[in-house]
């Protein structure tokens, strides 16, 4: 069994390879080479906020600004972080996507022809392998148009159910009449104030 400091809000328990663990989340806090119980306790305490404190003059505001441009630093770097990670995972699927596409290109004509010959005489349209399978199926006939804006002006002369046509509403037009517009189709919001808070970390 590890130590176990308790606190108000917070139980420490050291593993036995060393490690400070939150015992009521699981959460992981710290190596006891790195840091101290005190100081991991002193940190989680440092994230807290008297329930009896409040917001009455410039410097109590500014140190909950504090608190949340913290907060905010720390989303930044991990959203920083987050992009990296994908990014270089991005880069290792597009390598990848790159040799499949050329295995495809340099051998789909062979497995297609070794297909046919296994299923010659087969009821199946489908060959199983080890590590994948070869399958044929029957595609329905389709049309294709080689110019889209030629073929919506052939169609709409000829087969003009074959053009579509999407409404959408704009509401800009209806500014000045919001007295008089139906209250059980629209819903009318006046000007009002809108609150925000801005650290300035982006």
């Amino acid at each position: 069994m590890g130590l176990t400091m308790d606190t108000s809000t917070i139980n420490l328990e050291r593993s036995k390879d060393g490690y400070w663990v939150d015992s009521d989340t699981g959460e992981v806090l710290g190596h006891e080479e790195l840091v101290t119980a005190e100081e991991v306790i002193a940190a989680l305490a440092g994230n807290t906020v008297n329930p009896s404190f409040e917001v009455t003059d410039e410097a109590s505001a500014d140190w909950v600004l504090g608190k949340i441009s913290e907060a905010d630093g720390n989303i930044a770097g991990l959203k920083a972080r987050k992009a990296a990670i994908i990014a270089n995972f991005d880069t290792q699927i597009k390598e990848q996507e790159r040799r499949k596409s050329w295995l495809l290109v340099r051998f789909m004509a062979d497995l297609e022809r070794f297909a046919k010959s296994a299923l010659e005489n087969a009821k199946s349209r489908t060959l199983t392998l080890a590590y994948g399978k070869l399958s044929f199926r029957k595609m329905p006939g389709r049309i294709e148009a080689r110019d889209e804006a030629q073929a919506i002006e052939w169609a709409r002369v000829h087969a003009p159910l074959a053009v579509k046509t999407v409404e959408s509403l704009l509401m800009m037009p209806l500014k000045g009449m919001e007295s008089s517009l139906p209250g059980d189709i629209f819903e009318v919001h006046g000007p009002a104030d809108k609150f925000s808070v801005d650290t300035g970390v982006k």
